[in-house]
């Protein structure tokens, strides 16, 4: 085979595992592995979690997105709340999973209240622990870090009992503005179930998964 012919069939054969590279990127980036397999709070891209309250729907969506926090690939998860069909709420957080199992809050965005938002690692933000890996009952922690996020800055988690199935958990919310006990419950395999405080109930209506 002459010299020119070998360089064009290697120039070939280059560029066709160039393109077989991109497409399995391309692939693998199409569909975001799990990053968060808590018992009590798995997050599988692309499942979705419709809850209700009175007057009001709230969809939650686990995205096929990530984004690289001090370190570490963490899943985004979308929430918006509609009252009459009008979305009246919408924000973000991230999670990653630590390699002990505890699951770390690194970052929160609300469209509706810009001045709650915060970043693990910015403006004096820390990760926060949203669960630990095998929570006991009496176990406290803080599941936000955030002094300059307002009243979503210091949220205080206290679990108030569980079992092998279910888990509940008494946040103490809004950074002390305005301090109440709110209560969430969890299910194994399934996630977040219901939220009490003394005004309203929101619950899982259904499970969506991909």
């Amino acid at each position: 085979m002459r010299a020119r012919s070998v360089r064009r069939y290697s120039l070939l054969a280059l560029l066709t595992a160039a393109l077989v590279a991109v497409a399995l990127q391309s692939a693998a980036q199409a569909g975001t592995s799990q990053i968060v397999d808590h018992k009590f709070f798995p997050l599988v891209p692309g499942t979705t979690f419709k809850y209700t309250a009175p007057g009001k729907t709230i969809t939650v969506k686990v995205l096929n997105k990530t984004k690289v926090i001090q370190g570490h690939e963490s899943q985004e998860v979308q929430t918006r709340e509609r009252e009459n069909g009008k979305i009246t709420e919408e924000f973000h957080d991230w999670y990653f999973q630590g390699s002990g199992g505890t699951v770390w809050y690194v970052k929160h965005t609300d469209k509706t209240h810009s001045d709650e938002n915060w970043e693990a690692g910015k403006d004096g933000a820390k990760q926060g622990t949203y669960l630990r890996a095998y929570p006991k009952e009496g176990e406290s922690w803080k599941r936000t870090r955030a002094p300059h996020a307002g009243r979503e800055g210091s949220d205080g988690a206290l679990v108030s009992s569980v079992s092998d199935k279910n888990l509940k958990i008494r946040v103490r919310s809004y950074a002390g503005l305005y301090p109440e006990k709110v209560y969430f419950y969890y299910k194994a395999g399934t996630g977040l179930v219901m939220i009490k405080d003394k005004d309203e109930t929101t619950k899982l209506q259904s499970v969506s998964k991909p």
